[in-house]
C-alpha cells in the first residue's frame, strides 16, 4: 500500500487545539490563585504568552481576550491601572467586532466584572447592561 489513508487525520485536524489554548490555562490559573503574589507572576507569563501568540497569528481573537484578562490580574495598582483598562477594553472590544459570542459572551462578562469592582461613577449608569448582553 503506498498510499496513506487522510482520512485517519481528519479526527486530529478537527480536535487540533487553537494557538491560544495554553494561554487560556494560564490566565485561569492566574485568575483562580489567591496568593497575590504567584497571581502577578502567572499573569505575567500569561502576558508574554499572549504577545508571542498574536506574534505568531495577529488574528486569533483567543489570544486578544486573554491578553485582556492577562492585564487585569497583572496588575491592580490604580496608578498604573487605567492604561491598563484602556488596553483590556481595546482588545475585548476587538474580539466583539469579530465574534460577540467567543466564550460565551466573555468580553461582555468582561466588562461587566471590571465595572462592578470600579467605582460607579467609572463605569455605565446600568451596571447589568454587559452581563444581560452576554
Amino acid at each position: 500500500m503506498k498510499f496513506f489513508p487522510l482520512f485517519l487525520l481528519i479526527p486530529w485536524l478537527a480536535y487540533a487545539q487553537p494557538t491560544w489554548q495554553d494561554l487560556r490555562t494560564k490566565v485561569i490559573q492566574a485568575d483562580l490563585n489567591a496568593d497575590r503574589g504567584d497571581q502577578k507572576k502567572l499573569a505575567k507569563e500569561a502576558l508574554k504568552m499572549a504577545e508571542e501568540c498574536l506574534a505568531e497569528k495577529p488574528d486569533a481573537i483567543g489570544c486578544l481576550y486573554y491578553r485582556g484578562q492577562a492585564l487585569g490580574l497583572s496588575s491592580k495598582n490604580f496608578l498604573g491601572y487605567t492604561e491598563r483598562l484602556r488596553r483590556m477594553f481595546a482588545d475585548w472590544e476587538a474580539v466583539l467586532k469579530t465574534d460577540p459570542t467567543f466564550d460565551y459572551g466573555g468580553p461582555y462578562r468582561m466588562y461587566a466584572e471590571v465595572y462592578m469592582e470600579l467605582p460607579k461613577y467609572f463605569g455605565p449608569k446600568d451596571l447589568r447592561r454587559d452581563l444581560n448582553k452576554s
